[in-house]
């Protein structure tokens, strides 16, 4: 996993997203390059707060994006559906993914406190 999204403030929103949704298969090189090219817009997008990737099993990629505004993620999202377009083609990118937006007003941190017995 990699992890560059450390120290946020809420709220916050979360873009989370993973290819191969809709019970597509993943592609495996062509998701990675698409989602690569993602993070490299993201990373240069006001706005943009930090992020996590994760590979699963099965070939899949996941990745949350974190973002100060809705509006923000909005531009984000538009430069990737740009972007997707001239890729691969809409049509045949969209079926194989998902993307969820939460709204994050607070994050409390819980920690384990471990009692002597």
């Amino acid at each position: 996993m990699s992890v560059i999204a450390e120290g946020l403030e809420a709220p916050y929103y979360i873009a989370s997203f993973i290819t191969g949704a809709a019970g597509s298969a993943p592609t495996g090189e062509r998701d990675a390059e698409v989602v690569g090219r993602m993070i490299r817009l993201a990373v240069r997008a006001q706005g943009f707060l930090g992020l996590e990737t994760a590979n699963r099993e099965d070939g899949a990629a996941t990745m949350q994006s974190y973002w100060s505004s809705l509006e923000a993620l909005d531009r984000w999202k538009l430069a990737c559906d740009r972007m997707l377009a001239e890729t691969c083609g809409l049509a045949s990118w969209y079926h194989a993914f998902g993307l969820t937006v939460s709204k994050i007003d607070r994050h409390p941190l819980f920690k384990w406190i471990r009692r002597a017995a």
